[in-house]
């Protein structure tokens, strides 16, 4: 059969008249991106407060240090998150995504240092890296100055 008798489910095997293929590419990446974008932010803003939640239950002396930086990435995710839903900033979702990405692992690297726990930030720094790199649909050159990000932050430590 042809890609006529069936309606296509891709967005990218729909064409309307005159819109060449490049152009089609580009905004089906951009809408993978921002979709892709979201998930993260919604799965870290849930992990934010998992941990926020266990630092409270766990140590009930909770080091305000560490409680200020998760509000602040908790509140950043959340803009990220809501900014990607405005059309206007849309074309920007790598900018937005890279980041998410690099706030992830500098508070990382800030929290364990106020809780002393410096090999499973190196680790997490790494798998940030990593999973950013197999998620995002991005160049090697921001790839690359992601894992530099985390190279530093690695060192900061």
């Amino acid at each position: 059969m042809t890609a006529n008798v069936y309606p296509a489910s891709e967005p990218l095997l729909r064409s309307s008249v005159g819109e060449d293929t490049g152009r089609q590419l580009h905004r089906a990446v951009n809408r993978l991106f921002i979709r892709r974008t979201r998930v993260a932010a919604a799965t870290l803003i849930g992990a934010n407060l998992l941990f926020s939640l266990m630092d409270l239950w766990i140590v009930p002396p909770a080091l305000e240090m560490l409680l200020a930086l998760r509000a602040v990435g908790f509140g950043l995710l959340a803009l990220a998150y809501v900014l990607l839903r405005r059309p206007r900033v849309r074309p920007y979702a790598t900018v937005i995504a890279w980041l998410v990405v690099v706030a992830t692992t500098v508070f990382l690297s800030i929290a364990g240092v106020e809780r002393g726990t410096f090999r499973a930030n190196a680790i997490l720094s790494v798998l940030a890296a990593i999973t950013a790199g197999s998620l995002f649909p991005w160049g090697a050159f921001v790839q690359l100055s992601l894992a530099a990000v985390a190279a530093a932050t690695i060192g900061l430590n």
